[in-house]
């Protein structure tokens, strides 16, 4: 776990660099996870340690849905059920083409079990908290303006 943790930060710089000069195309998706109106936020252990959405890359084989699933379980081992599509948006932050598929969902419970390797940290947030929250990751306002966008739906 510390070993990824520490390739990651040092691989950081080389990813970025090879973003740059490929401009590498990738979709992936970010989840609001729900629970008694606060919505469930991580860092990550590598890069600038922003707080965002649990979400990532979809790989060839799924459907957004499929990975907005696996990540759930994957990073907070929660198990979405009917996750709700809010739509999805496009950035070409950090030098890369990115699609992104914005999911919601409702959970009974707070209980979530981060993934430690790639992530230090998470927490239960009101919208309020969430615009006071440093470092963000600017796919938090993103995601944001779907969810309310869609919230009287």
């Amino acid at each position: 776990m510390i070993v990824r943790r520490v390739w990651n930060r040092v691989t950081a710089p080389f990813q970025l660099l090879f973003w740059q000069v490929t401009l590498p195309e990738a979709e992936g998706t970010k989840l609001l996870i729900e629970c008694d109106e606060r919505f469930l936020l991580i860092r990550e252990a590598y890069g600038p340690q922003h707080w965002t959405f649990p979400g990532g890359r979809m790989k060839k084989y799924e459907t957004p849905e499929d990975a907005a699933r696996r990540k759930a379980l994957e990073e907070v081992g929660i198990t979405l059920k009917n996750p709700r599509y809010l739509g999805s948006y496009f950035h070409t932050r950090q030098y890369k083409k990115d699609a992104i598929c914005v999911f919601s969902a409702q959970t009974a419970n707070f209980e979530h079990k981060v993934n430690t390797s790639d992530i230090v940290e998470s927490g239960w947030y009101t919208l309020d908290e969430i615009e006071h929250l440093t470092p963000r990751s600017e796919s938090v306002e993103d995601v944001l303006e779907l969810y309310h966008r869609n919230k009287g739906r």
